[in-house]
Formats: structure tokens, C-alpha cells, sequence
């Protein structure tokens, strides 16, 4: 573990500017507070390192400024070490920049930094220089017998494989550079990687494989049109066009490590303000973290869920409660400080924290081991509906409210307990769901129309607006957990859509289109990525196996949900950590039942709730009228012994708590 002490003036430079200053205080250090620490490990070594950015579990560019935080957090930054270095010959690494400037070798590049006013009050106050990419080329192995015959006859299996990184216009603004810049400097690559001739670098259609993209315009923005990320890894190989003549074609590998998860029933780690986990990547690179920001890859965190304007209402009062099943073991309890709550998300990365929106439109933050609040903020009028933590910044979350659609950016921050700060955005009208992407590059709002609202994380902007995308509304909107393009819809026309944001958005040419038995109240992926679960009314509840573009009845699994016969009876279900539980709740019921995910989907028992809020609130006889129901549940991100289910109560009496529920306990 690392401890980096972090004081006042820091790096030199905290009363240099205003700049400076605001950067300090908002965790924004000089690299050399880091190189300071990481020195003293390797102390009496004589080896050069330099530091370059860590987002979810791919490289990125060189840093400028080190990200510090005093709570748990990912791992913002890799320690990288050269491959050789001489007095000499100098210095040379194995991502580029692979040489230096000698003024360079210290910190990274020199920047320059932003005058007044130009920083960006969010998560990413600066733009960056260039992208960082990865090239992995297949081509023939040519041996002396197969001269004779040519390329083209080498079998597939006979190919090797040779890899290279490329930084892509180092001295350009990231948002500047096209997709000729970079069909430019891949041409320039072509003969380091084995491929002779003069050939043309195309982007590979998704839909056609094989084929290049027809009509391809070069002067796409990689950032704003092509919505590229820092760390892609982009397949090479060559293509003989039906019409003759060769062609490089290079399609978009963006998919990052899966997180892991806390085996269940294992003990979390000593929290720590001044303590990280140190965590292994690939040879030559080794990782640190600032001020207790631990090595993790998170999934997208969920974000709030909605069934119509009638969800929120009270639910009918005549119901037939099934709690046929066994209860698992467990223990659960209120948290008190939860009172008025309408939505919940756990911390990706840090484990007792929570952030919970109320119906009276204000945030706050939980500390739910403790059961206490730390901060809090008020957004608007409206009840929070969606929440969605970004994962690689861990104090910083998106927002919005239902109705008036008020979205913004909120921080906070464990040194000042109680304050919060938001950045305002562009409202998106009937909000119902929020997610951001793993990389936290792009965040997505839908709600009560057949649109999602796409925005830039980093200038909160709204990049595009996509149109019909369902026959109804879409009610909950999600990135997949380990590829920051691709998202699924669940709508009212009783289907679920899984999109891809590198190929043109058109309503109908999704990804994948799964039909449900009823209207969808709620989708979200598996940790691995690799089934998509749907929940609906009464009994629905199915997942679908994503390893097939066309999907039938036979990657169909249904789970044998009791039925409680009401048609407002909707349904919310979610994944543990592991992947290899399901826990799902309904309006109707003040249960929680589990299903194991492999065939059969069997039951592994249930959690009751009744009870617990006319215990708490003392009600008596006559006011046991007011019905008690699960209104919604969340999973820990990493720990599968761990949920929080959001329990309400009907009118006359409208309550609302969190209870949190320990497994195996």
C-alpha cells in the first residue's frame, strides 16, 4: 500500500494561479507530489518512470496532473518503467512517446496551461492532447515455399500477429483530430507492421464484416461523431475488394476488463483515508494510487427506474401476497437516515457509501455502515429518479429529477463533510433513467418518449439527441459494463434493444432485439457482460443471452416468478456482484426473492420484509391500512452478500426506507 501525503502548496504551484489553486482543491496535484513517493519505494534505483493515466483498466496519456482523493477510489495512474535507458542513448519506453526530450523526461510533457476562465468546472477541468491506441495487425506468415504462391494462399491459421501503439496527433486538442488524421498515421504504420504495398487505411463496417464502411467521411471528429475513447484497441487486417484491389481495414476493440468481485462472505478491507491497494497489470507497467484510490474496474452503476407515472402512486390496496419459499439466511436492518427516499446507488468503488435521492429533490450522501448522512444538496422540486456514479472520478455522480427533467453533475468531498457542489446541464423533460459509461466518457437520459439524450461527460454538454429508438417510452436506459458504447433500452413495446455507438444510429438497426412477455419496467447487464436480464409485470422476468445477434427462443430463460394477480404489479431485478444470483422484487409484494442464473433459474429463497416500517413507525390497527411493498433494490457493486431494498408504504401513511441486507449472516 501507498500512502502519498498531500499538503497545502503541494507541487510549487497552488498560489501560482487561480487556475492552480482551484485544481488543488479539488484533488488536481503536480506530478511531482507523486513522483516524490513513488521514488522512495524504488530508492536507491536509479531507474527513470514516468506516469501515464489508468481508465478502466486501459492505458491512457501521459498525465499532467495527478488525481488525489481521500476516500477509496479506482486507480487513476500507471507507474511506467522504460524498456532500457543509458546516459547516453537515453530513454525508451514502450508506449509512446517511445523518446523524449530531455526537458520532457521528468513529469511528462510540458503543457500549456489554461488561462483564466477556461477551465471546465466538472470531472476533466482541461482538454487533452492526442489519443492513444493500440494496433494489433494480423497478417500471413510468409515462409520460402509460399513465395511462389503468393500471400493470398496463406492459410488463416498460418498468420501472426504483431502489435504496436500509436499515439494519434500528440499535438493536436483531442476534439480536433478526424478519422483522416488517424487513417493518415495508420498508413504510416503499415510497414512496421508487415503489410507491403500502398493500401488504404478504411474503418470496417460493423454490419458487413469484411467490408469497409461505405462512403466514409474523414472529416468525422473522433470525440464529438465518432465518440472515441482514450486506450482502444484497433484490429488490422487486410481485405481483397470484390471489384479488385486491397484494402488495411481496422474495426474498434473497446471493451475493457470485467471488475472482480469480493467472494462471498469475505471481509472488506480496513477502510483507510490514507491507504490503496496496490494491483497487478501487464509486465513492465506497475499501478499506484493517490490518496487511498483503489486498483478496481467497476460496472456501470444503475441508475433510476420508472413504470409510468403511475409507479410512483400509491399501489393498489387489494393484493394476494405470495411469500411461498424458503428464507434464506440473512440479516437486515432500516437505515434511519434513508427517510423519504425515492432512489439509491452504492458506490462503485467505495464500500460503505451511498448516494440516495429524495422526494423532495434532494441528494445526499449516506454512509450506511454507520447509518449516517454526510452530505447533502438540494436539486429541485421533483423527486430524484436517476443517479449514476462516475467510476473513474469516485466524487462525482450524475443526477436528475422527474418531470422538469433538471439534470446536472454533483461533487463532494470527504474532507468537507456536508458540502456538495452540482454543475448545471441541459434538462432532459420526464426523466426517468441515467447511466454513465464505464469510461466515463458519455452519460445517457431517457425517459417518458421513444428518445435518448446523449451527453460529453467532460463539458456536460448534450453531443445528440437519438430519435426513435422504441415504438413507446423508454423507461430505463443502460451501458453495458465493460464497453463504453454499447447500451440497452427497455421500453413499453415490450421489447429490449442492445445498441452500438460506433456504427450510425437509425431506430431500426439495433444490435440485437429481444421481445418480452410484458411491457419492461427495468434491463441490466450481467457483471460479465454477457446476458441481459428484463424484468416486466406480475411474473416477468427473463434473461437473454447476448452472444447471439439473432436471438430465439432457445438462449430464452424464463424464472418462475409466483404471480400475483395485479396489473400494477411491476417487477425490478438486478444481478449480485457474481453474476450467478438474481434478486428480484415487485410493487405487490413486501418480499425479495433470489434465482440462481443457470438452468433451470432455480429459487434459492426469499427475503420478507412485512413489517418492518409499521414496527418502526408504530402504527396501530387502523393504520395498518397503509400497505407495505419493495419499491425497488440495489446490488453491491463488488461484495454479492450485500443488497439495499427501497421499502415503501401506501397512502394514508406514505413512508419510505432503505433496508440493507447482509446475506449468509
Amino acid at each position: 500500500e501507498l500512502r502519498v501525503p498531500v499538503s497545502a502548496g503541494a507541487g510549487g504551484d497552488s498560489r501560482v494561479s487561480k487556475e492552480h489553486e482551484w485544481l488543488n482543491e479539488h484533488g488536481w496535484q503536480h506530478p511531482s507530489v507523486l513522483k516524490s513517493a513513488v521514488q522512495k519505494l524504488l530508492d536507491p534505483s536509479p531507474m527513470p518512470f514516468r506516469f501515464r493515466q489508468l481508465i478502466a483498466g486501459r492505458p491512457g496519456l501521459l498525465i499532467k496532473r495527478a488525481r488525489c482523493s481521500v476516500g477509496e477510489g479506482p486507480a487513476s495512474a500507471i507507474v511506467e518503467c522504460p524498456m532500457s535507458w543509458s546516459q547516453t542513448d537515453g530513454t525508451l519506453w514502450q508506449l509512446p512517446p517511445h523518446r523524449e526530450p530531455q526537458e520532457e523526461r521528468v513529469n511528462g510533457r510540458s503543457e500549456v496551461w489554461p488561462k483564466s476562465g477556461d477551465l471546465v468546472p466538472g470531472p476533466y477541468p482541461w482538454s487533452c492532447r492526442g489519443w492513444l491506441v493500440e494496433v494489433v495487425a494480423k497478417r500471413p506468415r510468409v515462409r520460402q515455399s509460399q513465395c511462389s504462391r503468393g500471400i493470398d494462399s496463406t492459410p488463416i491459421e498460418d498468420m501472426t500477429t504483431v502489435r504496436r501503439w500509436l499515439e494519434v496527433g500528440r499535438q493536436s486538442r483531442s476534439r480536433n483530430l478526424t478519422l483522416g488524421d488517424l487513417c493518415l498515421e495508420l498508413t504510416l504504420l503499415l510497414p512496421a507492421l508487415g503489410f507491403h504495398g500502398d493500401c488504404d487505411v478504411l474503418p470496417e463496417s460493423i454490419w458487413r464484416p469484411g467490408c469497409p464502411v461505405q462512403c466514409p467521411c474523414f472529416q468525422l471528429q473522433l470525440h464529438e461523431d465518432l465518440l472515441w475513447t482514450q486506450g482502444e484497441r484497433l484490429h488490422l487486417r487486410e481485405v481483397v475488394l470484390p471489384k479488385g484491389g486491397k484494402v488495411i481495414l481496422f474495426s474498434r476493440d473497446t471493451a475493457r476488463p470485467p471488475k472482480a468481485c469480493a467472494p462471498q462472505g469475505a471481509k472488506r478491507p480496513f477502510r483507510s483515508c490514507s491507504s490503496s491497494s496496490l494491483g497487478e497489470l501487464p509486465a513492465m507497467q506497475k499501478t499506484f494510487t493517490s490518496n487511498s484510490t483503489t486498483v478496481t474496474t467497476t460496472s456501470c452503476s444503475t441508475a433510476a427506474e420508472t413504470c409510468g407515472r403511475t409507479v410512483d402512486a400509491s399501489p393498489p390496496r387489494e393484493r394476494t401476497e405470495t411469500t411461498s419459499g424458503d428464507v434464506v439466511p440473512h440479516s437486515k436492518h432500516l437505515l434511519l437516515s434513508s427517510n423519504g427516499v425515492r432512489q439509491l446507488e452504492f458506490h462503485p468503488s467505495r464500500p460503505g457509501t451511498m448516494m440516495v435521492g429524495r422526494k423532495d429533490g434532494v441528494i445526499a450522501i449516506l454512509d450506511h455502515e454507520k447509518d449516517m448522512q454526510t452530505h447533502s444538496m438540494d436539486i429541485g422540486v421533483n423527486p430524484i429518479l436517476g443517479i449514476s456514479w462516475l467510476h473513474t472520478h469516485p466524487e462525482w455522480a450524475v443526477v436528475g429529477t422527474a418531470h422538469s427533467g433538471t439534470t446536472c453533475m454533483v461533487r463532494y468531498d470527504e474532507n468537507k463533510p456536508g458540502c456538495m457542489e452540482q454543475v448545471r446541464l441541459e434538462p432532459f423533460a420526464k426523466l426517468s433513467s441515467l447511466s454513465v459509461n464505464c469510461t466515463d466518457d458519455l452519460f445517457m437520459a431517457s425517459g417518458f418518449c421513444q428518445d435518448v439524450a446523449l451527453y460529453d461527460t467532460a463539458t456536460g454538454r448534450r453531443l445528440r439527441m437519438l430519435y426513435g429508438l422504441h415504438q413507446h417510452f423508454i423507461n430505463i436506459s443502460r451501458f453495458s459494463n465493460t464497453s463504453p458504447h454499447v447500451f440497452a433500452t427497455a421500453s413499453f413495446d415490450c421489447s429490449c434493444k442492445v445498441w452500438d455507438l460506433r456504427e450510425p444510429m437509425t431506430g431500426c438497426r439495433p444490435v440485437s432485439t429481444f421481445t418480452t412477455d410484458t411491457l419492461n419496467v427495468m434491463c441490466c447487464f450481467s457483471p460479465d457482460d454477457k446476458n441481459i436480464l428484463c424484468s416486466g409485470v406480475g411474473a416477468a422476468l427473463q434473461q437473454f443471452s447476448l452472444s447471439h445477434r439473432a436471438p430465439d427462443e432457445s438462449v430464452v430463460r424464463r424464472f418462475s416468478v409466483p404471480t400475483v394477480n395485479a396489473s400494477t404489479n411491476y417487477r425490478r431485478s438486478l444481478y449480485l456482484a457474481d453474476g450467478a444470483t438474481i434478486a428480484t422484487v415487485s410493487t405487490q409484494e413486501s418480499v425479495l426473492r433470489l434465482y440462481k442464473t443457470e438452468v433451470p433459474g432455480r429459487a434459492t429463497g426469499l427475503i420478507d420484509f412485512r413489517g418492518m416500517l409499521s414496527r418502526r413507525c408504530g402504527w396501530s390497527a387502523e393504520d395498518l391500512q397503509a400497505e407495505e411493498y419493495v419499491q425497488s433494490v440495489r446490488s453491491h457493486p463488488s461484495d454479492p452478500s450485500v443488497l439495499a431494498a427501497l421499502l415503501s408504504t401506501s397512502d394514508p401513511h406514505p413512508e419510505s426506507f432503505v433496508s440493507m441486507v447482509n446475506l449468509g449472516a
